[in-house]
């Protein structure tokens, strides 16, 4: 296993009978290529928290981190289209109205 510890351990870890130390933390963000940041989220002053990545799931923010890495190994003149597609998809539909008599 990349952290060096045992399948029992990272159960402890995330069912949180275990703390994870910040040396630990920091070895998990280097090793799925994130900042550090993406595992704390941010509240605002009533306690809501923050839209941003770190509001996202974890396999979601792979996902994004696995997308923009691969992106930015493309040439250019091929990732602009791949953008530009990706823009395009993900606009909201607008409702077609048949036309009016």
């Amino acid at each position: 296993m990349a952290l060096g510890v045992s399948h029992q351990q990272v159960q402890k870890y995330e069912r949180g009978h275990n703390r994870i130390s910040v040396d630990m933390l920091a070895e998990i963000a280097a090793i799925l290529e994130v900042p550090i940041s993406e595992f704390f989220i941010s509240y605002d002053e009533k306690g809501n928290p923050l839209p941003g990545p770190a509001g996202l799931p974890v396999d979601i923010r792979l996902e994004i981190g696995r997308t923009a890495r691969a992106l930015h190994q493309l040439p250019p003149n091929i990732r602009r289209p791949i953008l530009q597609l990706i823009d395009e998809l993900s606009e909201p539909a607008t409702p077609q109205h048949p036309p009016c008599a």
